[in-house]
């Protein structure tokens, strides 16, 4: 994923990874992930998720599949604290428009958060440089069902374990 410090900003950039895993007690459906990114760069009205271009997404490495954000009005995008970003996943194999992607018992799913840092965005004056971080802020942060049809008991994230910081990056200074 690079380093994290003095990294140049890129097309395909991936922040960090994000991995689910399933209780050995049964399968999950991903349902839903709503990931906050802060820092200059996030805070500048770069990314832009308007449904034809997709400055944040999640990447499958597993399948190269990329899963693009929602986007609605529940998405703030270059807010002073940052950009808000929802993903809800869905599975093109499932056999139920609800069920998202099904983790199998005591397995586990890993994604790439990648973002465009070369959209029109922050340019750090020299000796500055611009910085990017990715967390799950909330218990609704997450939301999976227990049966993988979609149709089982919504959960989200216990309180205990939120917020979760992924990854923190700084750019090379001036850019």
């Amino acid at each position: 994923l690079g380093s994290a410090s003095g990294r140049a900003k890129n097309t395909i950039d991936d922040l960090g990874t994000i991995t689910f895993t399933a209780n050995n007690a049964g399968s999950v459906s991903l349902n839903k992930v709503v990931l906050t990114l802060s820092g200059t760069l996030a805070s500048s009205t770069a990314f832009k998720t308007d449904g034809t271009t997709n400055d944040v997404n999640l990447f499958d490495p597993s399948t190269g599949a990329t899963i693009a954000p929602l986007y609605s009005a529940t998405s703030t995008l270059g807010s002073a604290t940052g950009t808000i970003v929802t993903f809800n996943i869905v599975n093109p194999a499932a056999t139920s428009s609800n069920a998202g992607y099904i983790i199998s018992a005591g397995a586990s799913k890993t994604f790439n958060i990648r973002v465009n840092s070369l959209t029109d965005s922050y340019a750090a004056p020299t000796g500055v440089s611009a910085t990017a971080g990715i967390s799950l802020n909330s218990t609704t942060a997450v939301a999976y069902t227990d049966s993988t049809d979609g149709t089982g008991n919504q959960l989200n994230l216990p309180a205990t374990v939120v917020p979760v910081s992924i990854n923190s990056v700084s750019y090379s200074s001036g850019t």
